[in-house]
């Protein structure tokens, strides 16, 4: 059977009355947005998905939205947020569904803007400024569930808000939780901008010092100065601090594979600026090169120039490839 995907273009100029950020929560009534194309359901909770073609985070959701769709489970009403209202995003979104791509959505689709777009303050009112995120409304007009859309767990969610046994007590009290951790991650955002602006005019101590008080404060901003804090655990050649960070690091790193090999480079570059390495670089390349599987340049130029011929973290060792003149010619490029 063909499907057919439905799109609405949004004004830029439309806002919705009496809606500010983080008035809705989960129990509040759902706005009237059907003049915006948004309906809800009054036979089973709607699920409407913001998400968007560049968001990649966005395409993996897709496939369980589309089996929550095709079972007819709930509605599902999609909202891909773009950037500007154009002839062109239309053509973006159409070609998108129209690929042949494996993941794009079976559900019908709304266009608005992400930024200031009517249907986004929705999102916004719900106190969520991230996609991807559902909100469920459930079929008496509620809002249910603000949150992903990214495990099995969620067909079990529209179940029971189906059935009438969801909490909405432990639901509400859930995503206050999540808000509370979001805000923090703003401040963290804008501490790390201030920390990394300020560094220039510390010593290393001076600048590590700091970075400790500041954790200590808002222990979310660990990813955001991961780098900083192993760079300054070489500096002032703590060892086993630094190989505390990198370990910690390596939880978010792994997902982040730009990031973890800036920090490689980074290393690499430490080590060759010195005439000896310190133990922590040496210490921070071999876990790297673990983490790695042994696939990261940089890491392996630092343990073969401290001379290492394995590399390892407890019993778990890995063998370094034999220095040849092939090999000798790559490290030098």
């Amino acid at each position: 059977m063909k499907k057919i995907f439905s799109f609405l273009f949004l004004s830029l100029s439309i806002s919705l009355p009496a809606m500010s950020q983080e008035s809705l929560d989960i129990g509040s009534k759902a706005p009237n947005l059907k003049e915006w194309g948004l309906t809800y359901s009054k036979t089973q909770p709607t699920v409407v998905a913001f998400w968007a073609t560049w968001c990649q985070p966005c395409k993996e959701s897709i496939p369980i939205l589309n089996a929550i769709y095709n079972s007819q489970q709930a509605k599902v009403q999609g909202v891909a947020l773009e950037n500007e209202y154009q002839p062109e995003v239309f053509e973006t979104l159409r070609n998108f569904l129209a690929s042949k791509i494996n993941i794009k959505p079976d559900f019908p689709n709304l266009i608005d803007h992400y930024v200031n777009g009517a249907l986004n303050d929705f999102l916004k009112s719900a106190g969520n400024f991230t996609i991807p995120t559902v909100i469920v409304v459930s079929k008496d007009g509620r809002i249910a569930y603000v949150g992903p859309a990214d495990d099995a767990s969620f067909s079990y969610k529209l179940q029971q808000i189906q059935e009438g046994t969801w909490d909405y007590a432990k639901a509400q009290k859930a995503y206050a939780e999540n808000r509370r951790q979001r805000r923090l991650d703003v401040e963290a955002r804008k501490l790390s901008l201030d920390l990394r602006m300020d560094s220039t005019s510390l010593t290393p101590e001076g600048a590590y010092e700091k970075l400790l008080a500041a954790l200590a404060q808002n222990p979310r901003l660990f990813p955001y100065q991961d780098d900083r804090l192993i760079k300054l655990s070489i500096t002032l050649n703590k060892p086993e601090t630094a190989a505390d960070y990198v370990l910690k690091a390596l939880t978010y790193i792994l997902d982040r594979p730009v990031s973890l090999e800036s920090m490689l480079h980074q290393i690499d570059a430490a080590a060759r600026t010195h005439a000896e390495l310190n133990a922590a670089q040496v210490r921070t390349a071999e876990l790297l090169f673990l983490a790695t599987q042994g696939e990261s340049k940089p890491a392996l130029r630092v343990l073969q120039s401290a001379g290492l011929e394995q590399a390892c973290d407890g019993d778990r060792c890995l063998p370094l490839p034999k220095k040849t003149g092939q090999c000798l010619d790559l490290f030098i490029q």
